[in-house]
C-alpha cells in the first residue's frame, strides 16, 4: 500500500511540475532564456541545476543505429582527455527525442557505458517538441513500413552551452573527439 501512495504521489508531483515546465518554458522563449525542466534518473532536472558548468546539449534516442552512439563514444573519449578538475566543470545532457520508446532507466544504463558525467533527460513529446525547437534541434519520425517499426531522423548538433546555459558554439554535425575536446577546453578558458 505504501509503495502505491508514493508511486501515485510521485506521479502528481511530476505532472504538476511538467506542467509548470510547459509554462517555463513559453515564458523562456519570450524572454529569450534557454530553460527547461524534464525527468532524469535523479527526478525532475533543470537547465538550472547546471549553472556553473559547461554544458553540452544533444539530441538522440536510444535505438539510434550509429550517430547517436558514435557521438557519445567521441564524448567520452574528449572526457577522458580533459584534466580531473576540468571535468568536473563538465556535463552532457542527452534529450530524447523518442520518449515513446525510450525510458529514463534504459537510458540511464545506456549513458552509463560511456561516461559517467552523461545525464539522460525525457520527457512528453510535446514538451521535448518545444524544448527541441528552443535549440534549433530537428528531428521526426519516419514509418519503416508494416511491421517494421519506426526510426527518427535527426539533427546531429552538439551544443555548448557556457557557465550561465547560453549557447556559445555548435559543434555541428561533423563533429569528433578533438572538435568535442577542443569546443570544452575552449569554453573553460573563455569561462572560467
Amino acid at each position: 500500500m505504501k509503495i502505491k501512495l508514493i508511486i501515485f504521489f510521485g506521479t502528481i508531483l511530476f505532472c504538476f511540475l511538467a506542467k509548470n515546465a510547459v509554462t517555463e518554458l513559453l515564458n523562456a522563449e519570450e524572454e529569450g532564456v534557454k530553460e527547461f525542466i524534464l525527468n532524469s534518473p535523479t527526478g525532475p532536472t533543470s537547465l538550472k541545476d547546471y549553472k556553473g558548468k559547461i554544458v553540452l546539449m544533444y539530441f538522440g534516442f536510444l535505438s539510434c543505429p550509429e550517430a547517436c552512439p558514435t557521438t557519445f563514444a567521441n564524448v567520452a573519449h574528449a572526457f577522458k582527455k580533459l584534466k580531473k578538475k576540468d571535468l568536473d566543470q563538465v556535463v552532457l545532457l542527452f534529450i530524447s527525442l523518442d520518449p515513446e520508446r525510450d525510458n529514463i532507466s534504459d537510458m540511464k544504463d545506456y549513458v552509463e557505458y560511456f561516461h559517467g558525467n552523461i545525464v539522460p533527460l525525457h520527457g512528453d513529446i510535446n514538451y521535448v517538441k518545444r524544448v527541441a525547437k528552443f535549440y534549433h534541434a530537428q528531428f521526426r519520425k519516419i514509418d519503416l513500413g508494416e511491421g517494421m517499426g519506426y526510426t527518427i531522423d535527426h539533427t546531429l548538433n552538439l551544443l555548448v552551452l557556457n557557465r550561465s546555459g547560453e549557447v556559445i558554439k555548435n559543434l555541428g554535425q561533423n563533429h569528433n573527439s578533438i572538435s568535442i575536446l577542443r569546443g570544452i577546453e575552449d569554453a573553460i578558458k573563455e569561462f572560467p
